[in-house]
């Protein structure tokens, strides 16, 4: 008798640990995944260009380098800075590091994007994911581009951004669900929205991207992609 009492206390104790362990589940929901950095660059090197791993439009005035072991973006009406190995995964995050201007103008805006694709030769015509901070509006959101047209914003809320301030900017797509969290590394506070695409968007390109008028500057750095595993 106390033997089968005692087979089936081990019985139980086995079940109690196999259910713990396959109803692990990580942030976006699978169960007994990882995030995986792919890449990771912290541009520590020598100023000047950003290397063959990037690719720079900007419409109008403007230019990215290497300055100071960070990319600085000095103008650029609106401006693109691409990894240009291709990120096809449906489970991806990216994240950045933005350290605004001491004197924004009122057109300022940074972000990442994700899910990128080229509608025609012609950058400035693609669609995109992009999480972004507007120092105009006094909000972040999260934008769905689709051709020329101006950002339509799937979720926003107000966002107070600061001139002279770093932010972490993070951007994670999961077959079709966004989540974009945005962390002032002075109080270390972040906030976080996210939304659900029903027609998720099929491009593998992963960017920065942004607004800014002549004068205006924003620095970016550490810049990680990341995967699920």
């Amino acid at each position: 008798m106390k033997k089968i009492i005692k087979l089936g206390v081990i019985a139980f104790f086995i079940l109690v640990v196999t259910s713990l362990f396959w109803n692990c589940e990580d942030e976006t929901g699978d169960k007994n995944n990882e995030w995986e950095t792919i890449f990771f660059d912290d541009f520590n090197r020598v100023d000047g260009d950003l290397g063959n791993n990037y690719s720079v439009q900007i419409y109008g005035n403007g230019s990215a380098t290497i300055v100071d072991n960070q990319i600085k973006m000095e103008d650029g009406l609106y401006y693109a800075i691409r990894y240009e190995t291709k990120v096809p995964d449906n489970k991806v995050k990216f994240s950045l590091k933005c350290t605004t201007d001491s004197e924004p103008s009122t057109d300022y805006a940074f972000g990442i994007s994700v899910r990128t694709k080229n509608l025609a030769n012609d950058w400035m015509e693609q669609e995109l994911y992009m999480g972004a901070v507007w120092m105009d509006s006094d909000s972040i959101s999260i934008s769905k581009i689709v051709g020329t047209g101006a950002p339509g914003a799937l979720v926003e809320k107000n966002f107070n951004s600061q001139p002279n301030k770093s932010y972490l900017l993070e951007l994670t797509y999961d077959n079709g669900n966004l989540k974009f969290d945005v962390t002032d590394l002075s109080s270390n506070i972040t906030e976080s929205m996210s939304v659900t695409d029903p027609s998720p968007l099929t491009g593998d390109i992963i960017s920065i991207n942004g607004m800014q008028a002549d004068g205006d500057v924003v620095y970016f750095d550490d810049f990680k992609i990341e995967i699920m595993k």
